[in-house]
């Protein structure tokens, strides 16, 4: 058992000191484990805008190929009225019109 044979005053004096310790250990504490959630989060933060980049730049990818894909087929079916046209065209200039003029009078 010990003899405390210090004043009262100081006694609160050495409570009070005890007390301001502890509070400035645990804000220590706080404050290192807030700067290991920053730099977790900050970290996060980069990872994740390289992953929405990669994303967006394979998006913008796939649909310029979607984009290639349909302007193909566009241009397959242009192709193909195209044949149709000039098929029309040649049936008109040598079947049509020749019999049509040999029907009409001179």
């Amino acid at each position: 058992m010990l003899i405390n044979l210090l004043p009262t005053n100081e006694k609160e004096f050495l409570r009070l000191e005890k007390i301001y310790r502890s509070i400035i250990f645990f804000s220590r504490i706080l404050f290192a484990i807030l700067l290991i959630l920053i730099v977790l989060l900050l970290a996060i933060l980069f990872f994740l805008k390289i992953q929405l980049a990669g994303i967006e730049k394979a998006r913008s990818i796939e649909s310029q190929s979607a984009s290639a894909i349909a302007i193909k087929a566009l241009k397959s079916e242009i192709s193909f009225i195209n044949q149709k046209l000039m098929d029309i065209n040649r049936l008109q200039t040598e079947h049509f019109l020749p019999r049509f003029w040999r029907i009409l009078p001179n």
